[in-house]
């Protein structure tokens, strides 16, 4: 595998776009579960709505995971 140079990456340069099935809860919350991060936020709504949201909301992590994937995906396409 050759990874592009930090230089030859530029402002504007697009990756391949990452498909995924949209977010359910019952993916939220398996996620809280295999992570250890049970914050009500992410479990339950009444909790949620409490805090001003709108019902539970996915992690963090879980969206740096599909960065990561896309990122990974966009250096291994670049061979």
């Amino acid at each position: 595998m050759v990874l592009p140079r930090f230089e030859e990456i530029k402002v504007g340069d697009e990756i391949t776009p990452l498909v995924k099935e949209p977010l359910n809860r019952k993916m939220i919350r398996e996620y809280g579960y295999a992570s250890g991060d049970r914050n009500p936020i992410h479990m339950d709504d009444w909790a949620a709505w409490r805090t001003g949201l709108n019902g539970v909301i996915a992690h963090g992590l879980f969206f740096a995971a599909y960065m990561q994937q896309a990122l990974t995906d966009w250096a291994n396409s670049s061979e």
